[in-house]
């Protein structure tokens, strides 16, 4: 009996709760149609919402606290902003975590692909919220009458980072002319959560004392590593890990900017 391996491979993924070449990461300058298929279990809302800690080691680090998971940055973040100094607040504002924002995406010319995660910014989420805001469109990601959208990007000289703009075709039309196309899509969408693996709570530490710690360039002619002078982070006791009380992390972070 001859096996169908990619067929193998696709119900691996749906087991695992992953699935093989699942990310679209469009690179500039190109231009994409695209259309979005709204996420199950998402509160009706069409893009999932997740929350990181950037800039603190060479890739962003997904908030475990969104979780209901014991999370020392957050820890950190309420003890500096108890403390209520000026250099604490700075710090605080460091730390605080960033969104970023994903959807579930059938590629025009890929379709053979099936469902990708497409991840991108705020600004880009709030256009897709524009967009059906607008009568004219409606919910785009309906599977009769939706609408794909055009997603250009682009790099200026100079520029560090990427912009993407979207704009939708504005015939509506369906997801797909052939019903089957539309079960399979829809029913095989990849788990958001499946790309971004938390970390333990002793990997985070790690992280962040090393983050607040990091060694100082050699002495001149010295040879020796020296250490900056911020204090490590001082871990909870046994089994004392819970979520901290008083202000949400969206409250403090609302407070933050307002101070600014």
């Amino acid at each position: 009996m001859a096996f169908d391996l990619e067929a193998i491979k696709r119900r691996m993924a749906q087991l695992s709760g992953k699935n093989f070449g699942s990310q679209w990461k469009p690179k500039p300058p190109s231009e994409h149609y695209v259309r979005i298929i709204a996420l199950p279990n998402n509160d009706g809302e069409p893009c999932a919402t997740r929350m990181f800690y950037y800039d603190i080691s060479k890739f962003p680090i997904i908030a475990p606290y969104q979780f209901g998971k014991p999370d020392p940055f957050q820890e950190l973040i309420n003890k500096l902003r108890e403390d209520g100094s000026p250099e604490s607040r700075e710090l605080a504002k460091k730390l605080y975590p960033k969104p970023k924002h994903y959807a579930a995406v059938i590629v025009r010319g890929e379709e053979d692909k099936g469902p990708q995660i497409w991840g991108f910014s705020k600004s880009v989420y709030s256009s897709i919220l524009t967009l059906m805001m607008d009568p004219d469109y409606g919910d785009i990601t309906d599977v009769e009458r939706g609408h794909d959208i055009k997603v250009t990007i682009s790099q200026a000289p100079g520029k560090q980072y990427w912009d993407t703009a979207i704009m939708a075709r504005p015939k509506p039309t369906a997801l797909s002319s052939k019903p089957e196309d539309v079960i399979k899509w829809t029913s095989s969408i990849p788990n958001v959560d499946a790309l971004n693996p938390l970390k333990t709570y002793e990997e985070l530490e790690k992280v962040l004392n090393d983050w607040l710690n990091p060694p100082s360039e050699s002495a001149e002619g010295g040879g020796e590593e020296k250490m900056t002078t911020r204090p490590p982070i001082t871990p909870p006791a046994a089994g004392a890990h819970k979520k901290p009380s008083g202000k949400s992390l969206d409250d403090v972070f609302a407070q933050i900017e307002n101070e600014d």
